[in-house]
């Protein structure tokens, strides 16, 4: 079997208890442990998942490793995995949106947010359905596309960014389309056809 990426967005406590039972089921043998109902599912175990990146706005926790992110404040969820292991994952800074409310500065330093000053990596999302677009202009930075027409593009997806960017008082999304290098070389072998007649 392959392996399934994990991406975390929110290294809170739900996160801090997920890594930490997925590393106390690895190194206990479910038949003896409570939790785990179905230790192989459809021929996958805990250890076929591997975390590839995390992401937050806590100043606590961007740029630390995620072992050290999972167990920094304002989390409060038992800790019952002190030993994580070293993923190479380290926390990210996620865009902000709504995640904080106002209220979170009258609230203890371990109780609330504090929202690092650090710039958020980009969203892009693979969005060609109106909803996604939607949610696309609202929210991320851009779309990212694949085998998109450009009829379909100058069309439907530009258009329907830029209103849903608009709407949000947000600036232009970006968006990055990507062909096969064989969509290249067929168009240009047609372009010569072309001009050959």
């Amino acid at each position: 079997m392959g392996t399934i990426k994990l991406a975390i967005a929110g290294v809170g406590n739900c996160a801090s208890a997920l890594v930490q039972g997925m590393e106390f089921y690895r190194t206990h043998d479910p038949a003896e442990t409570a939790g785990v109902l179905h230790p192989d599912l459809g021929g996958y175990r805990i250890e076929d998942i591997q975390v590839v990146c995390a992401f937050d706005i806590d100043a606590r926790k961007v740029g630390r490793t995620l072992d050290q992110a999972l167990l920094a404040p304002p989390n409060c969820t038992k800790i019952f995995q002190e030993k994580l292991p070293d993923y190479e994952v380290r926390v990210q800074m996620g865009p902000v949106l709504d995640g904080v409310a106002s209220h979170m500065a009258d609230y203890d330093e371990d109780k609330a947010f504090r929202v690092a000053d650090a710039e958020p990596v980009p969203v892009v999302i693979a969005a060609l359905g109106e909803q996604m677009l939607e949610l696309t202009g609202r929210y991320a930075d851009g779309t990212i596309l694949w085998m998109a027409g450009l009829r379909a593009i100058e069309e439907h997806i530009v258009p329907k960014l830029r209103a849903a960017a608009s709407e949000a008082g947000r600036p232009e999304p970006r968006v990055i389309v990507r062909f096969w290098v064989i969509t290249v070389v067929l168009v240009l072998v047609g372009l010569a056809t072309l001009k050959l007649r």
